[in-house]
């Protein structure tokens, strides 16, 4: 049996230990101040060292003058090559000016050795001093070409420089401390250059790989792509010898399964386009994905766990790396080193792959957030043209609920809104696959439910545990009358997380997600509900202001018919029933017709008012108007009436504004008829200070303003002419008649300039 010392290893850790331990963690500050005085240091260093190497035990005006001449030497050879290499640009030159300067300083300690016998029997130490920087600008030749030829040097320079043409009689002493320095010099140097060489393919390696990558996401999102992603790992990686395969594979918790999503080698590829798939409890990319820590294995032979999933599709892999990438809280992915070698994978390995998930696991967030946002702009704009075309609140939250199922990953989403006539949750909307339908009602107003309780909250509301939220769980009467369980039991619900939908101060509803499987809230999913709860805020609010445009709207058309149409058709069927007491061309039938066409046309230009064919009118066609309404009423009810009315402008005045006025006095006449049993009746017009002030008086019973409640004709007067910006006067007391004053500024807000205008 072979001996091999990877028996003594654990099997689970790296073949080759760090070059740095990561305990190890240098201040920035600190290098840079050492790196910024370090030439310096050196210079001083090595020229003290010059001095006391060259002096002989005998110090003399002559022995100084050749250790500072030495020392000058020094001084300008640095310049020189310093001066050199501030000019030379290429990088092939550089570094043979690196390996020149380093074989320039040997041949000088080579000179001074030879022609300076007498010098510091310490002077062979300065020999290791171009090894300690030998791997940071030379390559592989220059490197060995100066190891060996340093090596030779420090084995001579224990041999004593003599005439003598014979061995010395201790030439024993000398040949070991020749071997002992040559040792120690190429131990020196080669350690020197292995430290440099690993610290460069740490940097080096993770710089080209991301690069590659960045590359390859350009195109696309690197899950969608991961034989590229796989094949610029595998590139820098594979050695003849080894033979590595680079993985790519993802891990569904729910499932428990890991498949395989692309490779470096054509087998690889194969398998995962055949959707290849296999448990993650076996297989050291399973333990990683599972634990959220990378797996080594250095030789697969000697697997006492089994955590290595040998397939027959990679028979020969020997070692092997797994590093997971956490994309989201159901799926990971991991990236798998596999090498033909044992004990081929090394803490550098590690270090550059967790550069590679750092960079994939930013990409991948970077792709989603991005996708995201792109979902949020194509749900805004039809959003707003939903708003446009004045769909139901329901509509736009199914809309937004299909679009929330994608980005959130949830199961089911449900929104609660207010009624807002009868401020009560009395509207749902659910999107998602349900085990069981809704009932038509459900118990959300109940002080105890969850729903109504988080509608007064502010913020999100998460549930990780739902099945064992008491609060959640809790059975209310509606439950026990109908014999059913709440809504997390009913649908296997294990999570959720309500969001209240608030506008202001004003709750209008709740936003629920729902999940089937484990899930955690973190900040990114968070703050993508609250995302899409203004989104939901919207629609409801724009549902609700349409709901109330349109009822506003209904109530104006329903004064405008009370106060002014149904008073004009009251008096077309009171004219037809006069007609019958007549004899058919009769002058009393003849007066009867006029005063009904007469009505008929005002009425049609009420009509004519409402659906904007009347163009503009005229304030004198207001007052005409309420004359000739007067008139039909002396006529028609016997009311004797008096007329005082000014010289009135023939001044252009808005629709709106014309109407307002001409129903406002529809309404007022009609209450007279109606309420007042009066036998008189006063209408007065004037204008004073750009002041119109309109004055209908009667005589009649009255009434207390003080304790009867005004009705809807006389609310809807004060409404009219509080948009015109005007004030209304009432002045009423028992059996002495009523007196309504109206007082509305001409220049502001009847008056206009230009014919078209359609609003006050």
């Amino acid at each position: 049996m072979r001996f091999d010392l990877a028996w003594f290893r654990d099997p689970y850790r790296p073949g080759v230990g760090p070059v740095v331990q990561s305990w190890i963690k240098p201040q920035r500050r600190n290098l840079l101040v050492f790196r910024r005085y370090w030439p310096w240091l050196r210079l001083v260093t090595i020229s003290t060292l010059i001095v006391l190497a060259t002096l002989p035990m005998q110090i003399g005006p002559g022995s100084w003058l050749v250790a500072l001449a030495a020392v000058v030497i020094y001084i300008l050879a640095m310049i020189g090559f310093e001066l050199t290499d501030h000019y030379v640009s290429s990088p092939i030159w550089q570094q043979h000016l690196g390996g020149v300067r380093k074989l320039a300083g040997l041949l000088a300690l080579i000179g001074i050795h030879w022609f300076l016998p007498a010098a510091s029997t310490e002077l062979w130490l300065l020999y290791l001093i171009p090894m300690m920087t030998l791997g940071v600008d030379l390559d592989r030749t220059w490197a060995t070409g100066l190891i060996f030829l340093t090596m030779i040097l420090m084995f001579f320079s224990a041999w004593p420089f003599t005439d003598q043409a014979t061995l010395p009689a201790n030439w024993l002493l000398y040949l070991r401390t020749g071997v002992f320095r040559a040792i120690m010099s190429g131990f020196i140097g080669l350690t020197s250059y292995l430290l440099s060489r690993c610290l460069a393919y740490q940097s080096n390696t993770t710089r080209e790989v991301l690069s590659r990558l960045f590359n390859v996401r350009n195109t696309d999102r690197w899950l969608n792509n991961p034989n590229a992603v796989a094949g610029s790992i595998a590139d820098l990686l594979s050695e003849p010898a080894s033979g590595a395969n680079v993985h790519v594979l993802l891990y569904d918790s729910t499932l428990n399964k890991m498949k395989l999503l692309g490779s470096s080698s054509p087998a690889g590829e194969e398998l995962a386009h055949d959707g290849f798939r296999f448990d993650a409890s076996r297989g050291i990319t399973g333990w990683a994905a599972r634990t959220g820590e990378p797996c080594f294995i250095n030789d697969t032979t000697r697997d006492p766990e089994q955590r290595f999933f040998r397939s027959s599709t990679f028979p020969n892999t020997r070692s092997a790396l797994a590093v997971p990438i956490s994309l989201d809280d159901q799926h990971t992915a991991v990236l798998e080193i596999e090498s033909l070698i044992p004990n081929d994978v090394a803490f550098e390995d590690l270090q550059l792959m967790n550069h590679v998930a750092h960079y994939l696991r930013a990409a991948h967030q970077r792709s989603d957030t991005l996708d995201f946002h792109q979902q949020l702009a194509e749900l805004g704009r039809e959003l707003a043209d939903r708003i446009i075309q004045v769909d139901e609140i329901s509509v736009m939250l199914e809309k937004i609920g299909e679009v929330a199922l994608g980005l959130l990953n949830a199961d089911i989403i449900r929104f609660y809104y207010r009624n807002p006539d009868t401020d009560r949750i009395e509207q749902r909307c659910t999107v998602g696959a349900l085990y069981m339908p809704d009932a038509e009602d459900s118990p959300v107003n109940d002080p105890e439910s969850i729903v109504f309780q988080l509608m007064e909250a502010t913020r999100l509301q998460p549930f990780t545990d739902a099945l064992n939220d008491p609060r959640l769980t809790r059975k209310l009467g509606w439950h026990r009358q109908r014999n059913c369980e709440p809504f997390v039991v009913r649908e296997g619900i294990r999570a959720c997380a309500a969001m209240p939908l608030v506008i202001g101060q004003e709750r209008l509803g709740l936003i629920w997600v729902n999940y089937r499987h484990e899930q955690t809230f973190s900040m990114e999913l968070a703050s993508k509900i609250e995302i899409l709860a203004t989104y939901a805020v919207q629609a409801i609010n724009s549902g609700v202001q349409t709901a109330s445009a349109e009822k506003k709207r209904r109530d104006t058309t329903r004064r405008i018919v009370h106060d002014s149409l149904a008073h004009r058709l009251h008096d077309v069927v009171r004219g037809l029933r006069e007609l019958d007491h007549y004899t058919p061309g009769s002058p009393a039938w003849n007066r009867e017709r006029v005063i009904i066409q007469c009505q008929v046309e005002r009425a049609r230009r009420v009509v004519a008012n409402l659906v904007g064919e009347q163009a503009w009118f005229t304030l004198q066609s207001v007052i005409d108007d309420l004359v000739l309404q007067t008139q039909l009423i002396e006529k028609y009810y016997c009311i004797p009436t008096q007329f005082s009315i000014c010289k009135v402008p023939d001044t252009p005045i808005s629709i709106a504004g014309g109407n307002e006025l001409m129903f406002t006095c529809d309404e007022i006449l009609g209450n007279v008829v109606r309420h007042s049993h009066a036998d008189m009746l006063s209408v007065s017009v004037e204008i004073n200070h750009d002041l119109l002030e309109i004055c209908i008086k009667d005589n009649g019973i009255g009434f207390n303003t003080k304790s009867v409640r005004l009705g809807q004709g006389i609310a809807s007067v004060q409404d009219r002419i509080a948009r015109l910006g005007g004030v209304v006067d009432i002045c009423s007391e028992p059996g002495k008649g009523t007196c309504i004053s109206l007082a509305v500024p001409l220049s502001e807000t009847v008056i206009v300039e230009t014919k078209n205008v359609t609003g006050i």
